[in-house]
């Protein structure tokens, strides 16, 4: 593999990384066009009905196109069932010569079709180039097609007595400016946040993403509990975004609120979140609701802030019933790293 298709792939990774924020249920996607050694065009794919990243780029490229090669991180879609007609078609009509691919796409309808498709017309293609960041960067992508469920991450700031709030529920702040600032843009990778009912009622959480003081994105809310009416008069009922409420007994009827109700069972819950449209979750609920997930080992990611303080009381992030001996203790294989605030951090991949 050269040296030049890994430094054009990288640029295309860096180019489909713009449309984190807008891209979902799509993948992200990035493309780069090269001739005779220079990069001519650049474009990615920014959110679902756009062009795609092909598309994209071909569009802001002048002059012919002829002998060029074309640079992007995941296999070109080859058929019609989409809001967009197929790249491999424009691909093979502007005579490119070689089509560099880092990954072939998950999804069952194009996997592998959309580079034959390119081969039975004389275009030279090359895959795998970046394969492991491609298909780290699309990692939900990869996921929900794979699964038909949403990617979900747990995130919690803890005491370094593993303490999520003091015993009257007062957690501002256990973790630093710092540590929330990076919270908020791994929020925007995410299309919902989850939170218990009791975190909505102690906290009054907004759940979305800001840079500052800025909404940058309203997130999806996940509420799960038994809903009330005054609880409506928290913050996130006046956000406009869309609300889904994981019931347990009671729904609250509202025309705001997607009612599905709770079946205890962590992976028929999050199959049921995806069939309403929700692909990733971004989960900062209380210990009940982490607690229930963790013992269903029900997650894709853990990220922990833990901080330097100690308080002696208060809720632990993790409660177990089942677990009776350290032998039964859950082991986290992760990586840890420090923030310039003193937190360490804790990060868990699947």
């Amino acid at each position: 593999m050269s040296s030049d298709h890994v430094n054009y792939m990288k640029r295309a990774l860096q180019l489909a990384a713009k449309g984190a924020m807008t891209v979902a249920p799509n993948p992200l996607v990035g493309a780069l066009i090269v001739k005779d050694g220079t990069i001519i065009a650049e474009g990615y794919h920014s959110k679902k009905g756009g062009d795609h990243a092909e598309v994209d780029a071909i569009k802001n490229s002048t002059g012919d196109l002829g002998g060029a090669t074309l640079y992007c991180t995941l296999e070109p879609c080859c058929h019609t069932n989409k809001l967009t007609p197929p790249c491999t078609n424009l691909i093979i009509e502007k005579k490119f010569s070689q089509v560099v691919i880092a990954s072939l796409d998950p999804n069952p309808e194009v996997s592998g079709k959309g580079v034959k498709a390119l081969e039975k017309n004389g275009i030279k293609v090359l895959s795998g180039v970046l394969e492991k960041e491609a298909q780290e960067q699309n990692r939900i992508f990869f996921k929900n097609m794979k699964e038909s469920l949403p990617y979900l991450k747990i995130k919690s700031a803890i005491t370094l007595d593993g303490r999520m709030s003091s015993e009257d529920g007062d957690s501002h702040w256990i973790s630093s400016e710092e540590a929330r600032a990076e919270v908020h843009r791994d929020r925007a990778l995410y299309d919902s946040i989850m939170v218990g009912v009791n975190t909505l009622r102690k906290d009054n959480p907004r759940l979305n993403t800001r840079m500052g003081k800025v909404v940058v994105k309203e997130n999806k809310k996940i509420i799960v509990g038994d809903l009330r009416k005054e609880d409506l008069d928290n913050s996130l009922f006046s956000s406009g975004a869309e609300i889904i409420n994981l019931f347990n007994k009671t729904s609250l009827k509202d025309s705001r609120i997607l009612s599905i109700k709770n079946t205890k069972n962590w992976k028929d819950n999050l199959k049921n979140l995806f069939d309403a449209g929700i692909v990733s979750i971004y989960t900062e609920g209380g210990s009940t609701l982490l607690s229930s997930l963790i013992e269903e080992d029900i997650y894709d990611e853990l990220t922990f802030y833990i901080t330097q303080k100690i308080i002696g009381n208060g809720p632990s992030f993790f409660e177990s019933k089942k677990n009776k001996k350290m032998s039964k203790a859950k082991i986290f294989d992760g990586v840890w790293r420090n923030l310039s605030s003193g937190e360490i951090v804790l990060e868990v991949k699947r």
